[in-house]
């Protein structure tokens, strides 16, 4: 049996951002701070389209589940960033222990010196192939893809030019087997490619591609009858390639290699037909193995990346009377302590987040409208202020506030 699907996607983003940086000065006998101003624009287009034929056959006692797809990316982005250095003594210093926020210190719109200016293009084409095949108790998984890119530069600011093509074969394979009583033990192993698009110093080099691989081994139990799976796993990643902010130089930098091992355990479970509970807990214990720059030194913990974390969510559907098709879902999100730094010189404090969720099928209200869904999503329910993570000593960002997001969908 033979079946195509085609997904496109299409997203713009615009992003302004005005903000001061601390720089020098501040202690307990000199409270003034300097800060520099800094200004960026950014203004990206990506379009995607993937090509999926899939054949479900059976070679003999073999099921087989394939995929044979192409894809394309095309992604357009122009940065600009504006500078300019902080004088101790001038109007954008502040004195920390007789703070004044009367807006008075405003980033200007216009002014600031530029730094960088720069547009890259990136053209992706990727081709793959995944099989999953089943025998017996077996489960094996097996697909290849290969990528070629080509990341074109205009750097304005020194009136120059790069282009920078790669290819890179990646590929994935798992194997699992279940037992009679639920337990499925497996096995995994994947490689990855991504382009790097972002940008760094002006007259630098691009970067190079982002690689990676993940080992991970793991078991799954669900006893037979019952609707609740449990997923245990432990992961081993290895990363190459890293970009990450300097923030003493205030751009950004490639260092050499993160890698990151741990477990995590996932529940899902329909207690009745009308609810359902999801929980997850994840370890990352990451680790800079490698580095070429001295704000990342090696052996220790990247910025960002909490050793704990965790999430819980359940949802109760209407399946009878009036309210028939209504979901209403809530949950919960805790994101552990986190470096603020690459060199752990200070810690950033976990934090818990409450979303919710209410979605309605349409095709309850009327037959011409089935599969056609409207859902609405609040995240940080209580509109909470925090932050989220920080990469240097003057250089942290608060989280997003309350969000809500209504959408549309319908499926055929």
């Amino acid at each position: 049996m033979f079946s195509f699907q085609q997904n496109f996607r299409y997203s713009q983003l615009k992003e302004k951002y005005k903000y001061l940086v601390y720089t020098t000065g501040g202690s307990a006998t000199d409270t003034t701070l300097s800060r520099r101003q800094q200004r960026e624009e950014t203004n990206a287009d990506e379009l995607g389209i993937d090509n999926q034929l899939k054949a479900d056959f059976a070679t003999g006692d073999v099921e087989h589940k394939t995929i044979i797809g192409l894809d394309y990316k095309w992604q357009n982005t122009d940065y600009n960033y504006w500078r300019r250095g902080g004088v101790k003594g001038d109007a954008y210093s502040f004195d920390w222990a007789k703070p004044n926020y009367d807006g008075s210190y405003l980033v200007p719109d216009s002014g600031l010196p530029l730094i960088t200016s720069t547009r890259k293009k990136i053209d992706q084409v990727g081709i793959y192939l995944q099989d999953q095949l089943e025998w017996n108790n077996w489960n094996l998984l097996l697909s290849g893809r290969h990528d070629w890119s080509e990341v074109r530069t205009l750097d304005r600011t020194k009136n120059a030019s790069d282009q920078q093509n790669d290819n890179k074969f990646t590929g994935r394979a798992g194997l699992l087997y279940a037992f009679d009583n639920g337990i499925s033990p497996y096995i995994s192993y994947s490689t990855s490619f991504e382009p790097n698009l972002s940008s760094g110093a002006p007259g630098t080099d691009p970067f190079k591609p982002t690689t990676g691989e993940q080992k991970e081994v793991g078991v799954k139990f669900q006893s037979p009858g019952s609707n609740t799976l449990l997923t245990v796993s432990l992961f081993d990643i290895t990363q190459k390639n890293i970009t990450n902010y300097n923030n003493a130089k205030g751009f950004n930098e490639q260092i050499g290699e993160v890698r990151s091992k741990g477990w995590e355990t996932e529940l899902h479970s329909q207690l009745t037909p009308e609810i359902s509970l999801m929980a997850a807990y994840s370890y990352t214990n990451a680790e800079t193995t490698e580095s070429v720059s001295t704000s990342t030194p090696a052996g220790k913990t990247p910025a960002a990346i909490p050793l704990h974390s965790a999430s819980a969510w359940g949802s109760y559907s209407v399946l009878n009377g009036a309210l028939k098709g209504v979901t209403v879902g809530t949950g919960v999100r805790y994101i552990g302590t986190s470096y603020g730094d690459n060199s752990e010189s200070f810690k950033v404090p976990s934090y818990t987040l409450y979303d919710a969720m209410v979605r309605y099928d349409l095709g309850e209200a009327s037959s011409r409208l089935k599969g056609a869904e409207v859902q609405l999503n609040v995240n940080n329910l209580t509109d909470k202020d925090y932050v989220s993570s920080c990469s240097g000593n003057s250089a942290c960002f608060y989280g997003s506030g309350r969000s809500i997001t209504a959408s549309v969908s319908y499926n055929w």
